[in-house]
């Protein structure tokens, strides 16, 4: 053990989680303490009772995935409490993904606290016990042992807007991703067809309107060639594009002199191509509309307030919330740290000590991925972000991957404690220039550029509701332009999240969202 080591006093070898446990029975006759371990399958699911000795009272059953197998589980259990007369009912269902999510919420509908399982403490559960067989009889009784060691996990099943949030924002992602692979297989066609059109630069933007319209119409360079100077020009101004004679030119004389091959042996590519553009315009119709879905999500959560915070935008708030979820349900901020992954390891033995080393990544893949990328945004620019990743690196002479993985922890207490407290972005510590952004605003320019508009009209009282009324954002933000000009302030009533939701999700349900009226 290290020399003059001193350690944090310990009240529970479960620390703060085994003590609330152990606080709950510690009066109660433990034989009259029913465990139920939950073996959750895709048709079927199993479950067995037992005492907290694990004596077991009712051996293995099965009962269907219907609301007619979870009657039977309940009244199977039911009836063992009224015989054993039991004062504690604890159910642990091993979380199995999906299979597992609507058969918890009717657990919980019907009024079961229960304990979700992760599969790896049942393995390691029954790995401990030195039998290398695995049947459905052996992983109960090792979920029943989980729920009597007080090993399953304290996270909370997701239900209404977060975890209609969390869905959104991993279909937008999903989205995200397709798009990337289309556009990948969109560049090696059009390196097939038309060689050269890439590298040229003839284009700002190789995915803007004026290239997506030249792929789709006039795709080969013999298609250029036969159209010409003037038709192609002409051809760019029909569809309002700000291209004229100069880019015109420039791209005759590119498809007058492209190496490719014969018309008909690219008449397959050329197929393909017209097939990925219609993919490529579906995925971004289906991401504005989901982005404008996630924003009414937002609207509604005290996540919103993390749009102050310089250099975090709608998407990456949305996605860092919905993985989240409610932050009641995280007593400290560390926890949100280790659901993400990016609490360092430890290690220590004997004299040997060895606490800073690589995150362990045994938490949530998605959260700490999104965690990643806000926090590569943020010293992009962020100056109060900027200036702790350079003490970091600079004076403390810490590893620039380590130092970026500190960013990103330090975000999310920040936003804990922001989302908690109902706080703008305004670090205590920080003496440089003003950093709060006006969420207002942000979220209204996200909006705008998506053609909802409207739905910043009706979601406006709602994040007014989020802002501090003391602070500047607040004085800029509670104001609205009517026709006779000049401002006026909102009424204090519309300003009351409590007051106004109710009347905004009638109205947020009463518009309509088809792809059509996305441009």
């Amino acid at each position: 053990m290290a020399k003059g080591k001193r350690y944090k006093r310990r009240q529970h070898l479960h620390n703060v989680k085994g003590r609330r446990f152990t606080d709950e029975i510690r009066n109660l006759d433990l034989e009259k303490v029913l465990v139920i371990p939950i073996d959750g399958g895709k048709n079927a699911h199993k479950a067995l009772v037992a005492n907290y000795f694990g004596d077991i009272l009712v051996d293995t059953f099965e009962f269907p995935n219907s609301k007619s197998g979870v009657f039977m589980f309940d009244s199977i259990v039911k009836t063992v409490s009224q015989k054993v007369e039991a004062q504690r009912v604890v159910p642990g269902l091993e979380y199995t993904g999906h299979y597992c999510e609507n058969l918890m919420y009717s657990l919980t509908q019907l009024g079961y606290d229960t304990i979700p399982i992760n599969p790896y403490s049942v393995s390691c559960q029954r790995n401990g016990q030195l039998n290398w067989c695995k049947t459905d009889e052996i992983d109960l009784c090792a979920i029943g042992q989980v729920i009597i060691d007080n090993q399953g996990t304290e996270t909370k099943l997701g239900t209404g807007l977060y975890y209609n949030l969390q869905i959104a924002e991993r279909m937008r992602r999903d989205e995200v991703r397709k798009q990337a692979s289309l556009k990948t297989q969109i560049r090696c066609i059009v390196d097939r067809v038309f060689p050269g059109l890439q590298k040229a630069n003839i284009f700002s933007d190789f995915w803007g309107k004026a290239s997506l319209l030249l792929l789709e119409y006039y795709p080969t360079p013999w298609d250029i060639t036969r159209l010409g100077i003037r038709n192609l020009a002409e051809f760019f101004q029909k569809h309002n594009t700000k291209l004229g004679v100069t880019t015109a030119t420039r791209l005759v004389k590119l498809a007058q002199d492209s190496l490719t091959r014969n018309p008909q042996d690219l008449e397959m590519h050329l197929l393909n191509l017209q097939f990925k553009l219609k993919d490529l315009r579906h995925a971004r119709e289906r991401i504005q509309l989901i982005e404008i879905e996630t924003a009414k999500y937002l609207a509604r959560t005290p996540g919103f307030l993390l749009l102050s915070i310089p250099y975090v935008n709608v998407a990456s708030a949305s996605e860092f919330v919905g993985e989240t979820g409610a932050i009641a349900n995280f007593v400290k901020n560390t926890k949100v740290i280790k659901l993400a992954g990016l609490n360092p390891r430890k290690f220590q033995t004997g004299e040997y000590e060895f606490e800073h080393g690589g995150v362990t990544k045994q938490g949530r893949a998605s959260l700490r991925y999104i965690v990643s990328v806000i926090s590569q945004d943020l010293l992009n620019g962020n100056d109060y972000f900027i200036a702790f990743y350079n003490r970091l690196v600079n004076e403390k002479g810490k590893n620039e991957r380590l130092a970026k993985t500190a960013v990103g922890n330090k975000f999310i207490r920040i936003a804990c404690v922001m989302m908690r407290d109902k706080k703008l972005f305004n670090p205590p510590t920080w003496t440089g220039r003003y950093l709060t952004d006006n969420p207002v605003a942000k979220f209204e320019k996200f909006l705008k550029e998506r053609q909802a508009k409207d739905v910043f009209d009706i979601l406006k009282p709602i994040i007014l509701g989020w802002i501090p009324k003391k602070s500047i954002v607040a004085k800029e933000s509670t104001r609205t332009k009517f026709e006779g000009g000049g401002f006026q302030a909102l009424p204090e009533s519309l300003v009351s999240v409590g007051d106004i939701l109710p009347r905004v999700m009638k109205s947020i349900s009463t518009r309509s969202t088809n792809v059509s009226s996305v441009k």
